[in-house]
């Protein structure tokens, strides 16, 4: 559920101007899976792994869950682990799932809410270059020199 709902807070509908997306989207989660009858605990838990996402690191030990979606998301927007795939298997990933324009709707994103909430995540990584980070992702890459 945490891979689902992690990004709600970048959507319009549940984006929050007071608080960074990710804790927003944490928010929305816990409402979500109330409503689903989730009990307290793990209601918590799920907003506890959405906020993490966004942390350079989760240690395995201490969150594995929070772990394993800080790797994949930061895989997806900046290529972070793709080494950890051989290129046959991500070629034949990306060719089931194409990535469909996320690169440019996810910077777009970001760079709105670094607009509007200068104290957040979003904006702290629009500072730190994500813009060039993304377009080195090798997700993003075309398979052959030429390519686009």
């Amino acid at each position: 559920m945490a891979a689902l709902l992690h990004d709600i807070g970048l959507v319009r509908e549940f984006d929050s101007h007071t608080v960074p997306f990710e804790v927003a989207g944490s928010h929305v989660a816990r409402v979500f899976s109330a409503g689903a009858g989730w009990p307290a605990e793990r209601r918590r838990r799920l907003a506890e792994v959405i906020i993490r996402h966004m942390w350079p690191d989760v240690d395995v030990s201490m969150d594995p869950e929070g772990h394993v979606l800080c790797r994949a998301t930061a895989m997806e927007i900046v290529g972070r682990y793709a080494d950890d795939f051989a290129p046959e298997f991500r070629a034949e990933v990306l060719e089931h799932h194409p990535r469909l324009g996320l690169a440019t709707q996810f910077l777009t994103c970001f760079q709105d809410q670094a607009a509007r909430k200068p104290d957040s995540s979003a904006a702290g990584a629009v500072r730190a270059a994500l813009e060039t980070r993304m377009a080195d992702n090798p997700l993003d890459a075309p398979e052959h020199p030429g390519d686009s």
